[in-house]
C-alpha cells in the first residue's frame, strides 16, 4: 500500500482501517475524566509503525485527562466536538484548498464570505460596511481587533501614550493581546466590577479622564458578554455612549457568550452591542465546532486602509479577470495568517445541513437547563450562589473556600463529572457551566443528587465530630 500518496482504494481501506477508533469515541464517550499517571511516550519518531499498531498503542491515550467533548464535561468553558464539523475538516483538509487570496480557489472563498455575512443580521452590523474573518480563536481574533483599533491613530508614535481599558474579569487573552500589539503594560487598565462581575462604569469613566489629564491617549474599550469567570455581561450599551463620547475604539468579547443571541432570552441580555466596533466570537465554544474556529467581526470597515495591507509581488492575479473577483474579499489584507485553514468553509457546510434553528433549540436548552440548577443550588443554605447572567453558567462557593475546594475535589473523586473552580473577590467558586451539546437534563439531575449528597455527608461529619468533642 502506497501510504504517501494513497490511491482512492488505498484511501478507503486506511478509513475502514481507522474506524475502530472511531467507533471507540462513540462507544466510550461517557467518561468524564481520568487524572492517572500519564503513560510514558511510547517509542519515537525514528521507527514507523503501522496504523493498527499506532491506534493500539495510543487508543488510551485519549482518555487520559478531561474529556472536553463529553457530556458530563461542565468545567471552564465546554463547547467542540460537533461529528459533522469534524468530517467537514477532514474532507477540507483531504482537498486542501489555499484560501489566503481570492484568486487561489474563489468559490471556496465566497462561502467563507457568506459564513461571516451569517452573523451580520444577528448582531444588527450593517451588512454594507462590515467585514470579518476567522480566526483559530478568541485570542487571535483579540489580537486583530488591536490591529483594527490601530488604523485610528494619527501617526503610530501615539501608541506608546495609548490606554486600554477592561475590567478585572476580562479574558486573559484581552490583556495579552494587548501586550503583543504594542501597547505598554503599565497602559493597561483592570477596571473593578460590581458584586455581579459586571465592570464598574464610574469608575471607568473617572479613569479615562484621569488619564487625560496625563496626557495619556485612551484607545481602546473592552467589554464582555458573557466572562469566562461567571458568564458576567457587562452594561454593553452604556459602554458604547462612553467609547463614543471619549472617542475610543469599542470592542466586545463575546467568544462564550455571543451565540446565545441566537435566542430570544440571550438578545435581550445584549443590548448595545450593536455598536461594537470590532466583536469577537468563538463557534468552537457555543456553536460547538471544533477547537481552532475563531471569529471576528469588524463594523464599518469598508473604505478604510486593511489593517495588515502589504504588497507581495508573487501573489498578484494574473489569472481571473479583476471583474470576477472584485467582490471577494482579500483575507491577506486582514488576517495574519496568510495560508488559513478553510474554517469558514467548514462552517457554512455544518449549518447549511444542520440548520440555525437547531443550535437555537440547543442554546435554549443550555439556559433552560443553567436556569433550573440555579434554582436548586438557590434553596441549598449552606450555599452563597454567585448572581446568575442568565447565560448557561453558575457558580457557587461552600462555607469557606477550603471547604469548596474539598467539595470541588469530592465531586471530581467519582469522575462522573468534570467542573472546575475559579476565584472571585477572595472567595473560591465552584463553575458548572453547561455548554455542551450533549448535556442532557439526566446529567444535571445526577450531578445536584451528588452536589447534595456531598454536602449532607460533611454536615454529618461535622456534626459527628462536634458531638465526639
Amino acid at each position: 500500500m502506497n501510504l504517501f500518496n494513497p490511491s482512492k482504494e488505498e484511501f478507503a481501506a486506511l478509513l475502514q482501517e481507522a474506524s475502530p477508533l472511531i467507533e471507540h469515541f462513540f462507544e466510550n464517550n461517557h467518561f468524564s475524566h481520568n487524572f492517572s499517571s500519564p503513560s510514558p511516550l511510547l517509542g519515537n519518531l525514528k521507527e514507523t509503525s503501522s496504523l493498527q499498531k499506532l491506534i493500539e498503542d495510543f487508543q488510551n491515550s485519549f482518555y487520559s485527562g478531561i474529556n472536553t467533548a463529553g457530556q458530563s464535561y461542565m468545567g471552564f468553558i465546554p463547547g467542540g466536538g460537533l461529528p459533522l464539523a469534524a468530517l467537514f475538516e477532514m474532507i477540507f483538509s483531504l482537498y486542501n484548498r489555499y484560501l489566503g487570496v481570492p484568486f487561489a480557489a474563489p468559490e471556496l472563498l465566497n462561502l467563507e464570505m457568506e459564513s461571516i455575512k451569517w452573523h451580520f443580521p444577528l448582531f444588527d452590523f450593517s451588512p454594507h460596511t462590515s467585514q470579518g474573518l476567522f480566526t483559530s480563536g478568541g485570542t487571535q481574533s483579540n489580537l486583530m481587533a488591536f490591529q483594527v483599533a490601530k488604523q485610528k491613530l494619527y501617526e503610530e508614535e501615539d501608541l506608546y501614550r495609548c490606554t486600554v481599558y477592561t475590567s478585572n474579569q476580562t479574558h486573559l487573552s484581552v490583556i495579552k493581546t494587548a501586550k503583543a500589539a504594542g501597547i505598554l503594560s503599565k497602559n493597561i487598565r483592570s477596571i473593578a466590577t460590581h458584586n455581579d462581575g459586571t465592570i464598574n462604569l464610574q469608575e471607568l469613566s473617572w479613569t479615562i479622564e484621569e488619564d487625560r489629564k496625563k496626557n495619556l491617549l485612551p484607545f481602546f474599550l473592552s467589554a464582555n458578554a458573557g466572562t469566562t469567570n461567571t458568564g458576567s455581561i457587562d452594561n454593553l450599551l452604556q459602554m458604547a455612549l462612553i467609547a463614543k463620547a471619549q472617542h475610543l475604539h469599542f470592542h466586545i468579547d463575546a467568544a462564550y457568550g455571543g451565540y446565545y443571541a441566537l435566542t430570544k432570552k440571550g438578545a435581550a441580555l445584549f443590548k448595545g452591542i450593536e455598536h461594537a466596533d470590532t466583536l469577537t466570537l468563538d463557534p468552537h465554544k457555543s456553536l460547538f465546532f471544533p477547537y481552532g474556529t475563531g471569529l471576528l467581526l469588524i463594523q464599518n470597515h469598508l473604505g478604510k486602509s486593511a489593517s495588515l495591507k502589504e504588497k507581495e509581488n508573487y501573489l498578484t492575479n494574473n489569472y481571473f479577470s479583476p471583474e470576477a473577483v472584485k467582490e471577494l474579499w482579500d483575507f491577506n489584507e486582514l488576517s495574519l495568517e496568510l495560508t488559513r485553514p478553510p474554517r469558514g468553509c467548514v462552517f457554512y457546510f455544518t449549518m447549511k445541513i444542520l440548520g440555525q434553528q437547531r443550535f437555537v433549540d440547543c442554546l435554549e436548552e443550555r439556559i433552560q437547563l443553567t436556569s433550573a440548577l440555579h434554582k436548586e443550588l438557590q434553596q441549598l443554605s449552606s450555599l452563597k450562589i454567585f448572581p446568575y447572567s442568565g447565560l448557561s453558567l453558575v457558580a457557587f462557593h461552600y462555607q469557606n473556600n477550603q471547604e469548596t475546594k474539598d467539595l470541588h475535589q469530592r465531586i471530581l473523586s467519582h469522575e462522573q463529572f468534570f467542573l472546575s473552580t475559579t476565584e472571585i473577590q477572595g472567595l473560591t467558586y465552584i463553575r458548572v457551566c453547561i455548554n455542551s451539546f450533549r448535556t442532557t437534563k439526566d446529567d444535571i439531575v445526577k450531578l445536584l443528587k451528588q452536589i447534595k449528597a456531598e454536602i449532607k455527608t460533611e454536615v454529618d461529619r461535622s456534626h459527628k465530630q462536634r458531638m465526639s468533642s
